[in-house]
């Protein structure tokens, strides 16, 4: 990754280190990411690299783009951050709830099935043809759509699926979605070359 600045080829370590000092101004400013004082710079330093490898795979192999920082920390669900605030928060509902973990190992339910959870369970359904058009193509971009695709259709389902408070014939299925859900968009970002922040 190479871009220009006052006529100056950039390394990666600067480039890296660019997206570090954007990633801690954004987390000071924010009034919903909370992150410990003491892991700010590893979490800042994850979100930077997670934005540049997730700019990369978003685009097809000979797009030319300018890669910057200017819109990589606002808030929606095309971005590097959208997955990790996605992600985060899913492993925070597994986190409260943990005492239910062991009782979806053996659920063999769906929630009630709404048009919003169906478009959820045929994105994830879709996901393993997509790694393997990726794979055919060369082309990681359409990997990277679908997952796109997935974290944005996930997003309505917190407040369409309360876990807190009901009763475990109705928390069990809907935690074993969101749970599953989780875990394609680690096992994804994996792939695509990021590492998941859990709190953030």
């Amino acid at each position: 990754y190479m871009k220009l600045r006052k006529g100056k080829a950039e390394s990666v370590d600067e480039i890296i280190e660019a997206g570090q000092e954007a990633a801690l101004e954004f987390m000071k400013q924010s009034k919903t990411i909370k992150v410990p004082k003491s892991e700010q710079n590893e979490i800042a330093k994850i979100l930077s690299i997670s934005t540049i490898v997730f700019n990369n795979c978003k685009r097809a192999r000979n797009a030319d783009y300018e890669f910057n920082f200017k819109s990589a920390f606002a808030l929606n669900d095309n971005n590097a951050l959208g997955f990790q605030t996605r992600h985060s928060r899913l492993y925070s509902l597994e986190q409260r709830h943990a005492h239910l973990l062991p009782k979806i190992e053996t659920c063999s339910e769906l929630p009630e099935v709404t048009d919003e959870i169906r478009a959820v369970l045929n994105l994830m359904e879709q996901t393993e043809q997509s790694l393997n058009d990726s794979l055919n193509q060369l082309e990681p971009c359409v990997f990277t759509s679908n997952l796109v695709q997935l974290n944005h259709a996930t997003g309505p389902l917190f407040a369409q699926m309360r876990v807190k408070n009901q009763p475990d014939e109705i928390a069990v299925p809907r935690l074993l979605l969101f749970s599953a859900v989780r875990s394609l968009l680690c096992s994804g970002m994996h792939l695509l070359g990021m590492t998941p922040v859990n709190q953030m």
